[in-house]
């Protein structure tokens, strides 16, 4: 929770720590991961866990109190139903779940043993073995192993809450009458005309939108909590107004285009244009793009599994070299060899765990929601690994790939201003805060999906179709480390590009030729050649199946360019040759059984995100 924005916020007021941190001075929502891990008193554990869970719900039924007098100062006549629904709706709207184990000892090797598999702990139970070997004629030396085993206490303790959260009872009251309009799980509130007459932003309801008190709090609480000047949350919501509407993020080129800056005016266009019932389907400011990043096999680096260090590599070089030495004490060369050989990963400790979470805290705090705010998004979350934003068409992409970049840094430098740089191999020492990120490994990666879709479409539904693009398509299907971009035309259904980020000139051409197909004044590349291409498949499919295929791909591509180029007469054999080549890197598909397939769609895909001419 280092440099979390409230949690630095919560520290100064109920702790009066002062400015606990000089490098986050904003006083935005922090991006709370759903699970918290921590060390505590084994005698404390229940009640500390009780507490929490009641401390939560406390705050929510104060938030929830706060949007219900709001409401009621609105609206008119008798609020019984209006207090009913609040209360029964928000008592027991959170479903808290906690667990705890003891830190594991040498002496609990019956008891976890039969409740974890060997892999889990056989590393460390081994590696404790020679440590305790080592110091077993020293009697006041510490040998528990408690250090040693702190991943198989976490481990432990993770499927006890697993095996808890299977558990879950229900105990929400059940739900009546109309359901709200957003969640469709609770009753909606009645009297929508009463407080949408009297309401005094215009960009908080939408016409005939009914809400439960659940999505009423989340839709209203900033207006609440703006009043609250001692309330934690009020810094974060001062001068909020309303989140950018699809519309506006689709209409990115057309505002620039036309120079409209100013955000209420950018809401009235947008929303006028929303409204109307006979628009072009095709038309490209109609479209915007939902981003979604998540970081790949996060549970075997938060279990210390896929760490890269080793004994040898935390060790300075000397005193590694030292304990190969011939003339080493024989007792500590053996030991340290054995480890050296057959045991040499770092284990887990609770210093390493905390160092992967801060990693993860600067990376969505520093990283995430400036390059999302650099590319004209809005981020909706960023909890750790987790990355959701709504972005215009043009920069989705862009967005996506220096979060990419940022998630394999290995050290980075963070400034008062909150600008970051990546630290190299020289580095003149400067003011800031140093970074250490997750740097680069065989499974130290992100994926991500990016859904471009119309602006009429149900937001909700359309984040769900883009989680499974991300956990389909980008994972599953390409192999994680990857990025699946879904093309959801109104007319005409779907098209798709995904590629792992390590195929760079995959990218490469991706960026170029969608350029060299969009720009309508400038066009060297006819829009119909992906369509045409189509028409081949059969001889496509034949030819990469052939061990040439590459070359034979890009003279028969270099051939039908020759047909499509608009500007004729202006590309030397060379310019054919090239954009061919950058054909072949989309067009042709790697499966991971290494089998190549054809897919022309990417063209479309690239040519349509890289088209700024909209109307």
């Amino acid at each position: 929770m280092i440099d979390q924005p409230l949690v630095n916020e919560y520290l100064k007021q109920k702790w009066e720590t002062g400015d606990f941190s000089s490098f986050n001075k904003a006083k935005g929502i922090a991006s709370f991961p759903n699970k918290f891990l921590f060390l505590v008193p084994l005698t404390q554990v229940e009640a500390i866990g009780d507490d929490l869970s009641e401390h939560i719900n406390n705050e929510w039924l104060k938030l929830s109190s706060m949007v219900e007098n709001q409401i009621s100062s609105i609206i008119s006549g008798k609020n019984t139903h209006l207090k009913e629904l609040f209360k029964r709706q928000n008592s027991n709207y959170w479903d808290l779940q906690w667990s705890a184990v003891k830190l594991l000892d040498k002496d609990d090797k019956n008891e976890f043993s039969e409740l974890l598999a060997e892999k889990s702990y056989s590393e460390q139970y081994q590696t404790l073995k020679i440590f305790n070997e080592l110091i077993k004629d020293k009697p006041y030396y510490e040998n528990s192993g408690r250090g040693m085993l702190y991943s198989v206490s976490h481990a432990l303790v993770q499927s006890a809450l697993a095996a808890r959260k299977l558990q879950k009872k229900v105990t929400r009251s059940p739900e009546l009458g109309e359901k709200c309009h957003l969640c469709g799980e609770f009753e909606v509130l009645h009297f929508r005309k009463d407080l949408k007459k009297s309401w005094t932003s215009e960009y908080d309801f939408n016409d005939n939108e009914s809400l439960c008190s659940v999505c009423m709090i989340k839709r209203i609480a900033y207006k609440a909590l703006q009043k609250e000047k001692g309330h934690i949350l009020c810094a974060s919501f001062k001068g909020v107004e309303h989140f950018p509407s699809t519309t506006q993020l689709a209409f990115y080129n057309k505002f620039k285009r036309e120079g409209i800056i100013k955000k209420e005016e950018q809401y009235k266009i947008a929303q006028k244009a929303h409204d109307e019932k006979n628009e072009k389907a095709e038309n490209r400011d109609r479209y915007f793009a939902i981003l979604l990043m998540d970081g790949d096999h996060m549970g075997n680096l938060v279990n210390g599994e896929t760490l890269a260090s080793t004994w040898a590599s935390v060790m300075h070089p000397e005193i590694a070299e030292r304990l190969k030495q011939h003339e080493f004490d024989e007792k500590y060369k053996t030991a340290w060899n054995n480890i050296f050989i057959n045991h040499p990963k770092r284990l887990l400790t609770p210093a390493i765990h905390a160092a992967i979470s801060e990693s993860l805290g600067d990376f969505s705090i520093y990283g995430v929601d400036r390059i999302i705010k650099d590319n004209d998004g809005r981020l909706i979350y960023a909890g750790g690994d987790d990355v959701c934003a709504v972005l215009p068409v043009d920069t989705a992409l862009k967005a996506a790939e220096e979060i990419q970049k940022y998630y394999n840094s290995f050290f980075r430098i963070i400034f008062s201003d909150q600008k970051n740089e990546t630290i190299g191999n020289r580095w003149n020492v400067e003011p800031g805060k140093m970074s250490v990120c997750l740097g680069e490994g065989d499974d130290i990666s992100i994926s991500a999906g990016i859904l471009i879709c119309h602006h009429k479409e149900s937001l909700s539904q359309m984040i769900a179709d883009a989680h499974h693009l991300l956990d389909d398509k980008a994972k599953a299907e390409t192999g994680r480390n990857a990025c699946a971009i879904e093309l959801r035309k109104r007319s005409g259904g779907s098209r798709y590009f995904a590629r792992k980020w390590k195929e760079s000139e995959a990218w490469e051409s991706f960026h170029q030729i969608g350029e060299l197909i969009s720009d309508k004044n400038k066009r060297k590349i006819s829009a119909s050649l992906a369509y045409r291409l189509e028409q081949f498949r059969t001889g496509m499919e034949a030819i990469l199946k052939k061990d040439d295929y590459k070359n034979l791909l890009t003279n028969f591509i270099k051939k039908q360019l020759d047909r499509s180029m608009l500007a004729e007469g202006k590309n030397s054999k060379e310019e054919l040759k090239e954009f061919a080549e950058k054909i072949v890197d989309i067009v042709v598909v790697k499966s991971q059984d290494n089998k190549h397939a054809f897919e022309s769609e990417g063209l479309i895909v690239a040519g349509f995100i890289a088209d700024k001419g909209g109307e």
